[in-house]
C-alpha cells in the first residue's frame, strides 16, 4: 500500500531538475568488500545456500557458482549456458585432490593463500589450469615461497618448474642463485635437465662464479675450465648423436670465455669436437682462438674477457699515520707492479715493535706476498718484539683493527677460519677496522711509508689496499642471494603455514 507521505515528499523533492539531481554515496571499499567476503565464507563454512558442489574422488565441497565464477576462467566457462554442465550441481574435479582445491577456495573466500611443503607445487598447477584471474599474485605468493627454501640440489628442479608455469620473478631469482652457486647447483641430478635457454640464462649472468664453496674465487682459469666440463658434460647428456652434438655445442660455446681457459681445457675442447660432423663447433673454435690473437681489440669479442664476476678492483678504506711532523720519510712502498697482479694476496707477515715516546709501535714488516715476494719494509732492530704469522692455502685476510694516530700502534688480521691474528703493537692511537665489500673480497697488498722518528725507523701513512669483486656489486640490486648451504630438504621449520594475502600486493 502506497504510503501518501512518501509520494507527497517525492513530489516535492523532484520538483525542479537541481532537487532531481541524483547521487551516489558508497561505503569504505575495503570494508565493504571484507564484510561480504566474510559473510559468503561463513556460509561457506556452513553449507548455507550452496548452489554448487565439487567432487573431488569420494568426497564433495559444497560452494557457490557466484564465487567459483569470480575464481577462475574455468569455472566461468564451465557455467556458461554454452555448456552442457551448466545446469548440473556437482562438478567432477580429477585433475588434483580434494587438499588443493579446498586451498584455492579458501583463497577465493578469504583472500589468504595459505602455502606449506605439501601443497605448494600442487596449488601452481591448479591455479594455472583453472586459470584464475588472480594467477599472477599466485605465482608471485609461491615464487616468495619456494625462493625461501631453495638450495643447491633443489634450485635446478625449481627451475624447470618456475620455467614450465612461467613464474617469472620466482626464474629470474633462480637463475641468479644457480649462477652464483654454479659450482655446487651444477653437482644436482636435475641439473642436465635443465632446458637449454635456461643454461644459457645462467652462462650469460653476471654474477656466474664458481667458489667450490670456499671463501675466496679461484683463479679465472679455474673456474673457467670447470664451467667448460660442465658444458661439455651437459652437451654429451642431451645428444644422441654427433649431428646434436655439433648443433648444442655450438650454441654454448658462445658462452665459454675462451680467453680464461687453460692450454689443457682448450686441448680438450678440441678433442671433443674433432669428430668431421662437429663442423661448426671447430670453426667456433678456431674463430675463437684468432680474435684472442689479433692485435685489433675490436675483434676480440666475449670469449676474449673474463667473466664480470671474476674481475677485481681495488679499494683502500683510509691512511693510517698520515701527519707530516712525525720524522722524515726514508722511503716508501707499495710496488706498481702489485695493481697489475689482480689476485696477489698477503700470506703473512713479520712484525716488529719498537718504543716511541715510550709506548709500542710499528717499526718494521715483512710481507709475505702470494707472488713469492717478501720486502721487508722499517727497521728490525734486535730489541724489537718480533711476531709472526702464516695463513694456509685456503685463507685470505678478510678484515683488520689498526690502531694509529702520530703513528701506526698495532695491527690485528681476521681471516673466515681464524678469529684475530693478533693484536701485534700497543693500545694506543685510535682503533679503525677495515674489511672489503661483499663476499669474496680480501686484502691484496700494502702501501705506505718507512719514516726515521726518534732514531728509528718506523711505519706511516699505511694503507691497506683490498680487492673487491664486482660480482658482488651484480648481486646488490635488491635480489637477496645466499651460497647454498642451505638444507637439501624442506624441513619441519617449513612445514608450517605461511599465508599470503593479495591485499599485501
Amino acid at each position: 500500500m502506497e504510503n501518501p507521505l512518501l509520494s507527497h515528499l517525492e513530489g516535492m523533492l523532484t520538483r525542479n531538475e537541481e532537487q532531481a539531481a541524483s547521487r551516489t554515496y558508497s561505503k569504505d571499499e575495503k570494508n565493504h568488500a571484507k564484510n561480504m567476503l566474510e559473510r559468503m565464507y561463513k556460509c561457506y563454512e556452513e553449507g548455507k545456500f550452496c548452489d554448487a558442489t565439487l567432487v573431488v574422488g569420494e568426497n564433495e565441497i559444497k560452494t557457490h557458482r557466484l564465487v567459483l565464477t569470480s575464481l577462475s576462467e574455468y569455472f566461468s566457462g564451465l557455467f556458461d549456458n554454452n555448456w552442457k554442465d551448466s545446469k548440473q550441481d556437482k562438478i567432477e574435479i580429477k585433475e588434483f585432490d580434494e587438499a588443493t582445491l579446498k586451498c584455492i577456495l579458501h583463497f577465493a573466500y578469504t583472500e589468504e593463500l595459505q602455502l606449506n611443503p605439501s601443497n605448494v607445487l600442487r596449488v601452481l598447477a591448479a591455479g594455472n589450469f583453472l586459470q584464475l584471474f588472480e594467477l599472477d599474485f599466485i605465482k608471485v605468493s609461491i615464487g616468495d615461497y619456494l625462493e625461501k627454501k631453495v638450495n643447491n640440489d633443489n634450485c635446478p628442479a625449481m627451475l624447470v618448474i618456475s620455467e614450465q608455469f612461467n613464474v617469472v620473478k620466482m626464474k629470474n631469482f633462480l637463475v641468479k642463485y644457480a649462477a652464483r652457486n654454479f659450482s655446487g647447483v651444477s653437482q644436482s641430478e636435475d641439473f642436465l635437465e635443465l632446458s637449454v635457454e635456461l643454461l644459457v640464462e645462467i652462462l650469460q649472468s653476471k654474477v656466474l662464479v664458481a667458489d667450490y664453496g670456499r671463501d675466496f674465487l679461484p683463479l679465472p682459469t679455474e673456474q673457467e675450465d670447470f664451467i667448460l666440463d660442465i658444458v661439455l658434460k651437459y652437451v654429451s647428456h642431451q645428444c644422441e648423436n654427433e649431428q646434436q652434438t655439433d648443433l648444442l655445442l655450438s650454441k654454448l660455446i658462445h658462452y665459454i670465455h675462451f680467453h680464461c681457459l687453460s692450454a689443457l681445457s682448450l686441448e680438450k675442447l678440441c678433442c671433443y669436437a674433432s669428430n668431421p660432423s662437429c663442423s661448426r663447433t671447430l670453426e667456433l673454435i678456431k674463430q675463437a682462438k684468432e680474435e684472442i690473437e689479433a692485435e685489433d681489440d675490436e675483434l676480440v669479442k666475449l670469449w676474449g674477457t673474463e667473466r664480470e664476476g671474476s674481475i677485481s678492483k681495488e679499494r683502500c678504506c683510509k691512511i693510517h699515520a698520515d701527519r707530516v711532523h712525525v720524522g722524515p720519510t726514508q722511503t716508501t712502498f707499495g710496488d706498481e707492479s702489485f695493481t697489475r697482479a689482480p689476485h696477489l694476496f698477503i700470506r703473512g707477515m713479520q712484525i716488529w715493535i719498537r718504543l716511541w715516546d715510550n709506548r709500542p709501535v710499528i717499526g718494521g714488516l715483512k710481507v709475505f706476498y702470494s707472488n713469492g715476494e717478501s720486502p721487508m719494509y722499517g727497521g728490525d732492530d734486535e730489541d724489537s718484539e718480533v711476531y709472526e704469522f702464516h695463513l694456509g692455502d685456503d685463507e685470505r685476510i678478510v678484515k683488520a683493527e689498526v690502531r694509529s694516530g702520530w703513528m701506526v700502534d698495532s695491527l690485528m688480521f681476521f681471516t673466515k677460519k681464524r678469529q684475530g691474528l693478533g693484536p701485534y703493537g700497543g693500545d694506543g692511537g685510535t682503533k679503525y677496522t677495515e674489511e672489503p665489500k661483499g663476499e669474496y673480497g680480501f686484502l691484496s697488498y700494502l702501501k705506505g711509508a718507512v719514516v726515521n722518528a726518534q732514531g728509528k725507523l718506523g711505519i706511516a701513512k699505511l694503507q691497506l689496499i683490498w680487492k673487491e669483486y664486482l660480482v658482488d656489486e651484480c648481486d646488490s640490486d635488491g635480489v637477496d642471494i645466499e651460497d647454498g648451504d642451505r638444507d637439501s630438504s624442506i624441513s619441519s621449520e617449513c612445514s608450517q603455514y605461511m599465508t599470503y594475502t593479495s591485499e599485501s600486493e
